[in-house]
């Protein structure tokens, strides 16, 4: 079901199932509530069966909630890639971050990254 790969920055949690039934959005948090408390916590999750995938409104929901504990942390979670026009709708209209292409999802981490290292030099000067 879920294959990890860690990369510098961030890493990979590849889920290989078209429906991520109730069941599994349990464990899926948890996987990624363990990442997120590693030094490269910035995740980005990949379903390998976008075409035809599925995620139930409660995997939706803690996906939502991961997402929002991950920016708390200052953190970036990214979802990829979704082509879904459904699924598409459904995450637009619960914020979730997400894009069509793991390149893409690579580049938004970067760009966080820069982005939160910039802001952190920011307040640093101000003090």
């Amino acid at each position: 079901m879920v294959k990890i790969d860690t990369k510098e920055d961030f890493s990979m949690i590849e889920v290989s199932k078209e429906e991520v039934a109730e069941k599994m959005s349990a464990s899926l948090k948890s996987i990624l509530s363990d990442k997120k408390d590693e030094v490269r916590g910035n995740i980005i999750l990949v379903f390998l069966q976008t075409p035809k995938l599925h995620l139930s409104d409660r995997t939706i929901n803690e996906i939502k909630s991961t997402q929002d504990e991950f920016l708390k942390s200052d953190l970036s979670f990214i979802i990829t890639p979704i082509s879904n026009q459904t699924l598409n709708e459904k995450l637009k209209e619960k914020e979730i971050n997400f894009t069509p292409t793991l390149s893409e999802a690579i580049d938004m981490i970067m760009m966080e990254k820069l982005e939160r290292d910039v802001l952190g030099i920011n307040k640093k000067e101000d003090l």
